[in-house]
């Protein structure tokens, strides 16, 4: 916590020394501390209560019978004033919650984010990168294989129109129907969230492995474009594109 939170890399490396010294493998202590620095993000963690008479102190360790699990209500948000709350909300009906003073700030909100220095991203946007790949026993259409980047951390119960009526149906077959409006076999899809468009788009630089790659519709004037508010690329290999 201490080097995540060091104001400068001085600092840092003060912290890194005081970690460091009381090892005897010094490359290892480092590798580790740089590795713990460098984890993305902090997480709200539940243990169970340790026994009356437990002669170990306050630890938590699944062999002695307390457990740590991750506290369940995790947001797309980084925030873990969100998360908690998105917890409490969650368990209200079956859990009471006692907080120790000054846990919560004015507004009623997990204070930890200002002591961890935990903000939201200047271009925070959560959005979702769905991945869809047809199937036939007929022949497949030339783009049947694609990414779609999506509004919003969840997906949606019910969106869009179908062109075939007025019936609105649920995110997956709309996006589909985009591409293949006439299905004539199956389809899979999958999808991750991300917390911004910008680390949407790197990640899916890097989706799939050569000789495939993503290409933006935009840059392929034959291939079906998204709805708007949407955005995609076809997975094709190099002596397609």
């Amino acid at each position: 916590m201490l080097g995540r939170l060091a104001p400068s890399d001085a600092a840092r490396e003060r912290v890194r020394a005081d970690f460091v010294k009381s090892y005897a493998k010094k490359d290892r202590a480092s590798s580790r501390f740089d590795a713990e620095v460098s984890k993305e993000g902090w997480c709200l963690m539940a243990s169970s209560l340790a026994s009356v008479d437990c002669r170990r102190g306050v630890y938590a360790h699944s062999a002695i019978g307390v457990s740590v699990v991750d506290l369940y209500g995790k947001t797309q948000s980084p925030l873990l004033s969100e998360w908690f709350a998105s917890w409490r909300e969650n368990t209200k009906d079956r859990a009471r919650v006692w907080l120790a003073d000054g846990a919560l700030d004015a507004s009623g909100r997990l204070c930890l984010d200002g002591l961890l220095g935990i903000a939201l991203p200047d271009d925070y946007e959560p959005v979702r990168v769905r991945e869809f790949e047809l199937t036939s026993n007929g022949v497949l259409p030339k783009y049947h294989h694609w990414l779609d980047l999506c509004p919003g951390a969840e997906v949606p119960n019910e969106i869009g129109s179908s062109q075939h009526g007025h019936q609105r149906r649920n995110e997956f077959s709309w996006l589909v129907e985009t591409v293949m409006p006439q299905a004539n076999g199956g389809c899979s899809s999958s999808w991750r969230a991300f917390s911004t468009r910008r680390e949407a788009r790197e990640a899916i630089t890097q989706w799939v492995n050569a000789p495939y790659r993503a290409i933006p519709a935009t840059e392929l004037p034959d291939a079906p474009k998204p709805p708007d508010g949407y955005e995609r690329w076809f997975v094709v290999g190099d002596d397609e594109a």
